[in-house]
């Protein structure tokens, strides 16, 4: 299955933390998944992320609003893959002069991965479409609390009570959502408790696999 990654001390460190550490994507590193996709799965794979663009610079303008309160963020994924997309990222991060609360981390290894995941409070990613959302179910794997969008089939995704989903493509509900999250730490874990129990009912990698070969399929 997609394998369950979690820490009996998470919620104590998430209740506690001075700075509330939320996680995001540049681009979802899909190790686990990749081995399971077919050639041709790769092939659209790359059309699909070029068609549908994770609204990023929805997230750092959202987060712009927040800076009230104790956050920070990390962003891995690589970033040569699309240097265009890479470089709005950082100009979208020095506008807001959010360049002191962010960490823009690139393509990490599979135990830097982990370690994020360990080390995060949230998981927050502002799609504007996802076929089926294996970054979400992935974080819920790991027991960590989403705030995303409703778009695509993330609401199939997310199971109900682990997550908060706005609309796409906007940023005033997404900051809203991400400030109910950061200055609540009952519903942050009562969200953490919600994706636990949920992550033992996520399907395997290969059945993953199949679910998002289909949503690529479906996109073309």
């Amino acid at each position: 299955m997609v394998k369950m990654y979690l820490n009996e001390f998470d919620d104590l460190i998430s209740l506690n933390s001075d700075s509330i550490i939320l996680l995001t994507f540049l681009r979802w590193q899909y190790r686990n998944l990749e081995f399971y996709l077919s050639n041709d799965t790769h092939r659209k794979l790359g059309w699909t992320r070029r068609r549908f663009v994770k609204a990023r610079n929805v997230l750092i303008a959202a987060l712009a609003t927040l800076t009230d309160l104790p956050w920070r963020l990390t962003i891995a994924g690589d970033r040569t893959r699309d240097p265009q997309v890479a470089t709005q990222l950082d100009a979208d991060i020095a506008h807001h002069a959010l360049g002191d609360r962010i960490v823009v981390a690139g393509e990490v290894s599979a135990q830097h991965l982990e370690k994020l995941y360990v080390d995060a409070d949230v998981f927050t990613l502002a799609s504007r479409f996802e076929g089926y959302g294996m970054a979400y179910a992935e974080a819920i794997a790991h027991g960590l609390p989403v705030v995303g969008t409703s778009a695509g089939a993330i609401p199939d995704t997310v199971p109900r009570g682990a997550g908060i989903l706005v609309a796409p493509d906007n940023p005033a509900a997404f900051a809203q959502a991400i400030r109910h999250v950061i200055e609540d730490p009952n519903e942050r874990l009562r969200l953490r408790t919600a994706a636990r129990a949920a992550a033992g009912s996520l399907p395997t990698w290969q059945v993953s696999a199949q679910i998002f070969s289909r949503a690529v399929e479906a996109v073309e």
